[in-house]
């Protein structure tokens, strides 16, 4: 299908219902924009969280590993 503008493009690439949440979330006139722009800052904030998470899951990995050595030796 052809679009008509670059916002339905991406809305046609990423899927209507994976959109359609923001589409609900938003307060903006007209609709698809504030739904991209929310859609945008979902991706941002998740980007930010990559390197706490990526920490975290170090650090747990590291704890069971060291209590699996304490209790069954490094072998």
């Amino acid at each position: 299908m052809a679009s008509n503008s670059p916002d339905q493009a991406i809305k046609e690439a990423l899927s209507a219902a994976r959109l359609g949440t923001y589409e609900a979330a938003t307060t903006a006139v007209p609709m698809l924009p504030g739904a991209l722009a929310l859609y945008a800052w979902n991706a941002q904030i998740s980007a930010a969280m990559l390197a706490p998470l990526h920490l975290c899951e170090v650090v747990m990995r590291n704890a069971v590993s060291d209590a699996l050595v304490a209790i069954y030796g490094a072998d």
